[in-house]
């Protein structure tokens, strides 16, 4: 052996026993590996290297009794796969290699933690071999490198600052990120530079236009990421979009025009637009073209509509622009022109027909949204309008004395009916008497303090239908206040045909008698008030439409309110818990195991149950059906006269649909056929819920469902633009002001040392030119124990049902009451609940007078 090496190992054999000199490839916190016996080895920390993408170590075998290395230091490739580390020599030549199970905390070894015994083979002049156990001290390393990603490519504009978006696809180890952003390229001339640049997020502001190229590189301080780029198109300018409306509120059922602008963009650049609606919840408004300049939508549903408007030259977007329409229910009408409204045609005083129907819901004709079959009731909406917020009492003899009187009921003793009327309440025939008017009315009259309706009415023919109860034999009617026989069964009489007969045949003998004078006719249907009875025709017509029940048909209802714009929120739920008034457990008996006095759900129904139910609707729709035809032949009495344009025709109803299960009469028969003149139906809580669709509650109430009219008035001559839909506030007090004001006169005065008081109506002419508002200061309701004040939008009820505590509602958005605001603003709550209190005691005050 050559000498001199053999002194030179001597020193460093003595330099590291005396601990000067480290082991060759020894750290100063080596990773052991304890092979046990003699062999041990030596490992320093690992270093990732970057061009392979693995850590690497330095090892060295150790004779532990000679204390001195028999082979090496060599390096070691330590790669991750998965749940443990391979050791592999560099070069290749290594053949097998320790395998560790990776701790299960993470990617790294915990110290002393005992694993399966491993072989550590070498390439070398001498072979070791381990004893089969050995510890691991705190090897730990990521798994992979991280991913950097720059983002997707964009396109910008000249003067924007630009933003970019760096990130990493992992945080091995809990170890900080670091981001180094740098320029790849940039146009010829740019000064723009990357500020922030050791952030995720760096931004930049281009000064020219072409293309600017960004690289990323995320450390996590052992590896670099592979670089990631980004690339920004630059042009000289963006488009700018600009996006109108209309800024005030909007009525629902009325279009939305918007209009869209760019005010910028490359010169001879093809703008395109793209519009976006967000809608209230509910709500299924659309734009009729989004790709349009300036599109339009309809308003279904009261609330926020925010349309948004992107422009594109066909390479930039522009910037977002909006804007945004409310929609109302009731409010946002212009005021009523003054002067000019048109009243009569050529001079000549219109006639006036008004069709008064009895108990039928908001939504059972078909113009409102009823699945009934009403083609003349419709064809009167298609050729005039229809009011959609317009008010009854509630009741059948308040609502009919302040139609004809234009005073609420209450200050003529009508409600509750007290005694003949006042000296100074005149009936609408007495108004137009000097007109030069005829008044005849057919149907129903109900006016307690007016009993006869030629001499206390002032009509000049009647037939008045005093029995209600009985459809096919009533017991009492009079003509011209004079009593007829009482009708005999199996005579063929049907009440509303002979109704609809004595109509007919006052118009005739107007025509032949005095054809030069105008004429008021009052047409007062009993249908389809209880008693369910209907003609066996009419009934197989309506066969089977039914037995889907009342929810899935109410749903129908709202779909076509809501695209009609005569619904406005969503409908309010059944009420299961609400019993009608006069319900009385006793008739259950009687009426059998198919009633229900609630209203449930239809789906937990016995079969029963659905199909007693569905025959009750049945014969309902059979009844407006019949209704329905005899209007049908009353309006062609007046096209024969040649009197078509020049009739002004209001058609609507007393009040909602009656919730009422009960039997008076003769009583009912269970065997008797349904709809017979032996049976005595009413419709019930659930079939209401859905006739009085979109509103809540019934007839007797003074919620929305029981006092909402679905009014519709036809004058070809006077109504320019026909099919509309008016959102005007009004009630059944508005008609006598209104026919007078059409006609061209005022209201009689009173008799001599009497005192009226102004008319509690106002007139409708003006809307029947334009949707407008009209200078109703309130509207007030009050019968047995329901109360309710509108005041504009604001409305404050009570049901005696619900303890008479305050509910207030803003109409606007809610007229389903279903959101009760009368917490939120209790001094709005008790100056309406002062100002009702009031107007109440005031209407006593004058009724005795």
């Amino acid at each position: 052996m050559n000498a001199e090496p053999a002194v030179r190992w001597c020193w460093v054999l003595l330099l590291v026993l005396g601990g000067w000199l480290p082991v060759p490839g020894r750290a100063e916190e080596p990773v052991g590996v304890d092979l046990g016996g003699k062999i041990a080895v030596r490992a320093t920390d690992p270093v990732f290297n970057r061009k392979t993408g693995y850590f690497e170590t330095r090892l060295t075998l150790i004779n532990r009794t000679k204390r001195r290395a028999f082979y090496g230091p060599f390096g070691v490739v330590l790669r991750a796969g998965g749940a443990r580390f391979e050791f592999v020599h560099p070069d290749g030549e290594s053949a097998q290699g320790s395998y560790v199970w990776v701790h299960p905390a993470g990617g790294g070894l915990k110290p002393g933690r005992r694993l399966k015994p491993v072989w550590l083979s070498y390439t070398g002049p001498r072979r070791a071999k381990s004893k089969p156990r050995y510890l691991v001290y705190g090897l730990t390393a990521p798994n992979r490198a991280p991913v950097a990603d720059a983002g997707p490519d964009f396109k910008a504009a000249v003067g924007e600052r630009i933003g970019l978006n760096g990130a990493a696809s992992h945080d091995p180890d809990g170890q900080a990120l670091r981001y180094r952003w740098q320029w790849l390229g940039k146009p010829d001339g740019s000064r723009a530079a990357l500020a922030d640049a050791q952030t995720p997020a760096p931004y930049f502001v281009p000064d020219l236009a072409g293309t600017y190229r960004a690289q990323l590189v995320v450390d996590d301080r052992i590896a670099d990421s592979a670089p990631a780029a980004v690339a920004v198109a630059v042009q000289s300018m963006r488009p700018a979009a600009r996006a109108a409306g209309p800024g005030s509120a909007r009525l629902i059922g009325t279009a939305v025009a918007l209009d869209g602008t760019a005010s910028s963009g490359p010169p001879g650049a093809s703008l395109s637009y793209h519009w976006r609606l967000d809608r209230p919840e509910g709500s299924r408004a659309a734009l009729d073209d989004p790709a349009a300049r300036a599109p339009r939508f309809t308003a279904d549903l009261p609330g926020t509509y925010t349309a948004h408007l992107v422009v594109n030259d066909g390479v930039l977007d522009s910037r977002e622009a909006r804007v945004e329409s409310t929609a109302v229910c009731a409010s946002a009408l212009p005021p009523a022109p003054v002067g000019g409204t048109r009243t009569q045609a050529g001079g000549k005083r219109p006639n006036f027909v008004v069709i008064l129907a009895d108990d039928l819901g908001y939504s059972d004709i078909g113009s409102f949204g009823g699945e009934i079959g009403t083609p003349n009731i419709d064809r009167l909406a298609q050729q005039g309008l229809r009011f959609n917020q317009f008010y009854n009492t509630a009741r059948c003899w308040p609502t009919r004395s302040a139609l004809l009187s234009g005073y609420y009921p209450q200050q003529i003793r009508m409600d509750p009916p007290s005694g003949p009327l006042p000296a100074w309440a005149r009936l609408l025939p007495r108004h137009l008497k000097p007109l030069g008017y005829r008044s005849y009315h057919a149907g129903k009259w109900h006016i307690f303090g007016a009993p006869k309706v030629v001499a206390d009415g002032g009509f000049d023919h009647s037939y008045q239908l005093l029995d209600t109860d009985r459809y096919f034999s009533p017991l009492t009617h009079t003509l011209d206040d004079k009593a007829l026989p009482k009708v005999q069964a199996g005579s063929g009489y049907y009440a509303t045909t002979a109704i609809a007969d004595y109509g007919i045949r006052w118009l005739r003998e107007h025509a032949a008698q005095t054809p030069d004078r105008p004429f008021f006719l009052y047409l007062a249907f009993t249908s389809p008030h209880f008693p369910l009875q209907a003609l066996p025709e009419d009934i197989a017509a309506q066969k089977d439409r039914y037995t889907r029940g009342w929810d899935a048909l109410r749903a129908e209802r709202w779909e076509r309110q809501r695209a009609a714009g005569l619904a406005c929120g969503l409908p309010p739920p059944r009420e299961p818990g609400l019993a009608p008034r006069y319900w009385n457990s006793q008739w259950q008996a009687v009426l059998g195991d198919g009633e229900v006095e609630r209203a449930l759900d239809w789906d937990g129904l016995t079969d029963i149950q659905r199909e007693f139910q569905a025959t009750k609707m049945t014969l309902h729709a059979a009844m407006v059906s019949r209704m329905d035809r005899e209007v049908g032949r009353v309006l062609d009495q007046i096209e024969a006269m040649g009197a078509g344009d020049d009739t002004v025709v209001f058609f609507l109803s007393d009040n909602g649909a009656d919730a009422s299960i009960l039997v008076r009469g003769d009583g009912h028969d269970p065997a008797a056929a349904p709809g017979s003149a032996a049976s005595f139906l009413a419709l019930g809580p659930g079939w209401s819920t859905m006739s009085n669709s979109p509103f809540r509650r019934h007839k007797v109430w003074v919620h929305e469902g029981g006092i909402s009219t679905p009014l519709i008035v036809r004058w070809p001559a006077g109504i320019a633009e026909p099919g509309g839909v008016r959102h005007t506030l009004g009630h059944v007090v508005d008609l006598v002001p209104t026919l007078l004001e059409l006609a061209g006169g005022k209201p009689l005065a009173p008799p001599a040392d009497t005192v009226a008081p102004p008319m509690a109506g106002t007139s409708l002419a003006a809307a029947l030119g334009r949707d407008v508002g009209v200078a109703h200061p309130y509207v007030y309701f009050s019968h047995e124990g329901n109360r309710a004040l509108r005041l504009d939008h604001w409305k404050l009820v009570s049901a005696r049902e619900d303890g008479g505590a305050w509910q207030l509602y803003d109409l606007d958005y809610d007229r389903s009451e279903l959101n009760d605001l009368a917490a939120q603003y209790p001094d709005r709550v008790k100056q309406m609940a002062d100002f009702w209190q009031a107007r109440d005691a005031e209407f006593k005050a004058q009724a005795n007078q």
